[in-house]
């Protein structure tokens, strides 16, 4: 194992452990760990060019940034992101809309970094990635006619669903809206809704009859 020295500083700015036509292996154990060849934790780089970062105990492995937990890998292997950004927003005033009109969800029961904007109706993503969105309402063709969701990225639509009847129907029925969309960071989404030929979408107030979810996949 060797040492890189900076000249201007004098300082070492990097370990190197070097271990020619074998693994080589950084091992870190204490007395709760034990001492032997499958106890602790290792970072290897095999001879396979593969990199391990490897826990032998039966326990959490956890990613911080800032003094604070960002992600965990459980004894079992379950991996948790608390801080990935997501929301669930709902209305809670019911609304009949005939021409297009952005909803607005004005309540939320979870949103994570506070991405969605409960004034407006828009989500603006803090990161690049792919983000996954799904709108939900309940509506009733008392009429007959046709409803319509659409959403929307930075005022461009990205996909639209609709639901018609040639004729009333007596009871409430659901519209689903589901897409994955690539944003840059600050890019912006948000959900439009509007009835046609005497139909009219019912943005009824209450979670579960008007909602709105996004979260970032990665």
């Amino acid at each position: 194992m060797g040492k890189s020295k900076d000249l201007a500083t004098g300082k070492f700015t990097e370990i190197v452990a070097n271990n020619t036509g074998s693994n080589t292996n950084i091992r870190v154990q204490n007395t709760a760990s034990g001492s032997g060849s499958s106890d602790g934790f290792l970072i290897q780089n095999a001879t396979n060019s593969k990199v391990y970062l490897w826990n032998y105990e039966s326990a959490d492995v956890l990613f911080g940034t800032n003094g604070t937990e960002r992600m965990k890998i459980d004894g079992s292997g379950r991996v948790t992101t608390p801080n990935q950004p997501r929301f669930r927003a709902h209305k809670t005033v019911n609304v009949e809309l005939t021409s297009e009109t952005t909803i607005v969800y004005n309540a939320t029961t979870s949103n994570v970094g506070s991405h969605y904007n409960t004034s407006n109706g828009q989500f603006t993503a803090p990161v690049a990635g792919l983000y996954r969105f799904q709108a939900m309402h309940y509506h009733h063709l008392s009429t007959g006619g046709e409803v319509r969701l659409h959403l929307y990225k930075n005022g461009s639509l990205q996909q639209n669903v609709r639901h018609s009847r040639s004729a009333a129907r007596a009871f409430y029925e659901r519209i689903v809206l589901i897409e994955e969309v690539e944003l840059a960071a600050n890019d912006y989404v948000y959900i439009t809704g509007q009835g046609s030929s005497g139909g009219q979408l019912h943005t009824s107030n209450g979670l579960g009859y008007a909602d709105f979810y996004g979260h970032l996949i990665g």
